[in-house]
């Protein structure tokens, strides 16, 4: 179509018959703005993990939580352990395997912008893209729920060992006492 054409009266008169009362309705406008929002709220709110950008947002958090992990192992070792633990590499490489899929899936839309606009916006393509960014999305929240009670089994393993020295020290104060006491009756326990 070329301009002159549009110019035509009976380009006009389809215009001004058709198109002009729909676009100009109040209640077009108010199922649009209505539609537009709930597809926001379902992004924003109930769908986050079909963005790549929450993607890589719950990576950080699991990779602080990893890093915070790791100085709670060894806060909790003996200082002859010297080896990292076999769990927290298991961690890191589940991890870097979560990265390195949300790196092919960023890359993946790098070279689709290359694509024809038809291919760029199949179906087939964007369920694809929304299934690989909430597969990732999901390994990550499972490895975040992994390393938490990883974190609180070291927290509770710590605290059975304080309690353990507290009670040998409590032992260890009362045979004290006893065996002073002992010695000041007459070696009469």
């Amino acid at each position: 179509m070329t301009l002159e054409s549009l110019m035509e009266p009976e380009v006009g008169q389809i215009i001004a018959q058709d198109i002009y009362p729909i676009a100009s309705s109040p209640i077009a406008w108010t199922l649009t703005f209505t539609i537009s929002a709930l597809i926001i709220l379902l992004r924003c709110i109930f769908f986050p993990c079909i963005t790549l950008q929450g993607l890589k947002s719950t990576i950080q958090t699991v990779d602080q939580l990893l890093k915070e992990y790791h100085s709670d192992l060894f806060s909790s070792l003996p200082i002859r352990a010297v080896k990292i633990p076999n769990k927290y590499t298991e961690y890191r490489e589940h991890l870097l395997r979560i990265e390195n899929s949300a790196l092919d899936i960023s890359l993946g839309n790098r070279s689709a912008r290359k694509m024809s606009w038809m291919k760029y916006l199949s179906i087939k393509r964007i369920f694809s893209r929304l299934h690989d960014v909430s597969s990732c999305y999901k390994k990550a929240y499972i490895l975040q729920r992994k390393i938490k009670h990883s974190r609180d089994m070291i927290s509770k393993r710590r605290n059975s060992s304080l309690i353990e020295l507290i009670v040998l020290q409590r032992g260890d104060r009362t045979r004290r006492s006893s065996s002073s006491n002992g010695v000041e009756l007459g070696g009469v326990f």
